[in-house]
């Protein structure tokens, strides 16, 4: 078996998401739905990760306000300091190795 299927609980804990396309707004939706606190680091939004911004998911209801946050910057490693999951979900894959890499160095999966 190459991969190891995991649970773990991120209610009411910082997930960091990098990219802003449509692949991060379902992650970005699954993550808030378990009821974590999503930054989206992207230096811009496609439509689906804006609107998630805007909109309030339907089953989530008030425990989702107040979760999610856009950071517009490019990706750094310091980022992920106070995170205890990251998410690389651009289509640039230097920048998502960069993710893992600063990910790796700080435990966090």
């Amino acid at each position: 078996m190459d991969h190891l299927p995991i649970f773990l609980r991120i209610e009411d804990r910082e997930v960091v998401v990098v990219g802003g396309g449509a692949v991060a707004a379902r992650k970005t939706e699954l993550l808030l739905r378990c009821g974590a606190r999503v930054t989206i680091v992207a230096p811009s939004l496609g439509r689906a990760a804006a609107e998630l911004l805007g909109a309030n998911l339907p089953d989530a209801g008030a425990a989702r306000l107040g979760r999610l946050t856009h950071l517009a910057a490019e990706f750094l490693p310091a980022h992920l300091d106070s995170a205890v999951l990251a998410i690389a979900a651009t289509d640039c894959r230097e920048t998502n190795l960069l993710v893992s890499d600063a990910a790796r160095e700080r435990r966090i999966p």
